[in-house]
């Protein structure tokens, strides 16, 4: 990944006002951006949570009853009381002070919100309840007894609930920029797809130049010979076809990804060091040639004045931020999770740790197993505490003494997978390390 010294992303003129403003996203009118805002200073947009200023609350995209996507605050029900479906009241399930409530209407066996009321003062509750399915109005319901009921306080039609419009720009040859925005304004890059594939991309840092990875495919988990060296794909008897394309890993150790080709009479699978039959159940394809990935650039904007680093993906004319950061501590990308109360940016590259044990098999001892060569750093490895709470542990190297295992029901000496390396695990590292946020809305 490149590091470049800090520009500021806004110009006055000409076509590189398109063009920064692609990785700068800029808020509407009304609908104003959710950011993260680190510890350290730095930020990162939220692409799924909004600040409304005419409502003054958070809203988050939703499919509405008119087929648009609007972004609503969060909101109990707002039930109908009579058997015309003319009378409602708000029904407080989840939200003990509640500022607004949801109209549902059924569609073809779908509930989606149609309107949204402003709260007002609490009432009795109602004798039944009643829905709308289809246009027709349909009950009586069961009426929760543990709910509160609250006067509706006027009705925001659907069309004062802003909608969200999710488009497809050309970004060069091979990829699309995939775009949020408002009519009042609001534009925000998501993602890329790459039209080839016909599938949604990210992009991700290989020795030999940044490109966009296809992300949801199904991976190659078989083998179509008796040494399990040759990569196949299984799918069950039951499955119509198989995946159009798969991944695998390749020598250098990348994902590489394959369209499925001719079916093969035997698959194999690896059980620790011995290649055997698969299953009956499956039917195996091998894999075609590997797949040319869409180069993009893929640059972090070093300011140093924070630790977390914004990174700018580049593809053609087109520009976005990534949704993972650059941390200066750790030299590795992090992406955002929520731990306890708070958003942290957390590495983004882990592997999950194997247990094995020191001899006599009755303390065990959690490793790293990696492969002999790795396409991405992975510096870190997740284990679990007793209380079932995730933990980061840094890998080290190779264990200085023999590991065991009982995988088989006997306590031997472990032998990794070929081409894999164990390596030691340090302690728990405390999960304030790493730096933490809160998600606020522009104002």
């Amino acid at each position: 990944m490149k590091r470049l010294a800090f520009l500021l992303l806004l110009v006055a003129c000409g076509d590189d006002v398109r063009r920064d403003r692609s990785a700068a996203p800029v808020s509407g009118s009304r609908l104003k951006l959710e950011w993260y805002f680190y510890g350290d200073g730095s930020r990162e947009p939220n692409p799924d949570a909004f600040y409304d200023t005419l409502i003054h609350g958070r809203c988050t995209p939703r499919p509405w009853s008119d087929g648009e996507q609007r972004c609503a605050p969060a909101g109990d029900e707002a039930v109908y009381t009579n058997a015309d479906c003319t009378e409602l009241v708000g029904r407080a399930d989840q939200i003990s002070k509640p500022s607004f409530f949801l109209g549902y209407d059924q569609l073809d066996g779908e509930r989606l919100p149609a309107r949204l009321y402003y709260a007002g003062p609490v009432t009795t509750a109602p004798a039944s309840i009643y829905e709308r399915v289809d246009g027709a109005c349909v009950g009586p319901r069961f009426t929760p007894s543990d709910a509160m009921y609250f006067e509706l306080d006027g009705e925001t039609q659907a069309s004062g609930v802003v909608a969200l419009h999710d488009t497809e720009v050309i970004a060069d040859d091979r990829l699309d920029l995939l775009l949020r925005s408002t009519d009042d304004g609001l534009y925000l890059p998501l993602g890329l797809r790459d039209r080839t594939l016909d599938l949604a991309c990210r992009a991700v840092d290989r020795p030999s130049g940044a490109v966009c990875e296809p992300t949801s495919v199904a991976g190659a988990y078989y083998f179509a010979d008796a040494s399990c060296m040759t990569p196949a794909v299984g799918v069950l008897f039951t499955q119509q076809m198989p995946p159009p394309i798969v991944s695998s890993p390749d020598a250098d150790g990348c994902t590489s990804y394959h369209a499925v080709g001719d079916g093969i009479p035997v698959l194999y699978t690896r059980n620790g060091a011995t290649c055997q039959v698969a299953g009956a159940q499956l039917r195996g394809y091998a894999l075609g040639a590997p797949i040319a990935l869409a180069p993009v650039e893929r640059t972090a904007l070093v300011d140093r004045a924070h630790r977390l680093q914004q990174i700018v993906i580049g593809v053609g004319t087109e520009r976005l931020l990534d949704d993972r950061m650059y941390d200066t501590a750790t030299r590795l990308d992090c992406r955002r999770e929520m731990f306890e109360d708070a958003v942290r940016c957390v590495p983004a590259a882990t592997i999950q740790a194997t247990t094995l044990y020191a001899p006599g098999c009755t303390l065990p001892v959690p490793v790293a197993e990696l492969p002999g060569r790795s396409c991405t750093p992975i510096g870190f490895a997740t284990t679990y505490s007793d209380e079932g709470v995730l933990e980061l542990r840094a890998i080290g190297g190779q264990p200085a003494t023999p590991l065991y295992s009982l995988s088989t029901g006997v306590c031997a000496p472990y032998v990794p997978p070929a081409g894999r390396i164990v390596h030691s695990l340090g302690p728990p590292i405390p999960i304030d390390s790493f730096v933490g946020g809160h998600a606020a809305g522009e104002r």
